[in-house]
């Protein structure tokens, strides 16, 4: 999966502390995630909008993910350099939205293979 091969590459950029660069992917990746759940159908807001109603984001998760994006925006469009928290909390909320994806394909698995409950007959 390409998610993997760019957040790889966000994870050694913050290791060389090059924050901005780590933004930028960030901001990449969570277009990837995007593009992959609701196709190339415009701009961050409009897929945003899309997510929503999906039911894939929630209201609050839209707007935790728009404050990332603007961070992202910011780095690759305004020249911000954030403090090392603030892209710290950058990532926390990509990989979240990452995790919650690897965790609803992972819960689907589970439930393919979990042995339904049979109901009781009662005799009458």
């Amino acid at each position: 999966m390409e998610w993997q091969s760019l957040l790889s590459e966000i994870y050694t950029a913050l290791h060389a502390d090059s924050r901005r660069l780590a933004m930028m992917g960030a901001r990449a990746l969570v277009d990837m995630y995007m593009n992959d759940a609701v196709g190339d159908i415009g701009g961050f807001d409009r897929k945003l909008a899309q997510l929503v109603t999906a039911g894939l984001l929630g209201d609050q998760d839209k707007k935790i993910l728009i404050a990332a994006l603007e961070a992202g925006h910011a780095a690759a469009h305004r020249g911000y350099l954030p403090e090392a928290d603030q892209v710290s909390h950058v990532m926390d909320i990509v990989e979240n939205l990452l995790q919650k994806h690897t965790l609803t394909s992972s819960a689907e698995a589970l439930n393919r293979h979990t042995p339904s409950r049979q109901l009781l007959q009662t005799k009458t």
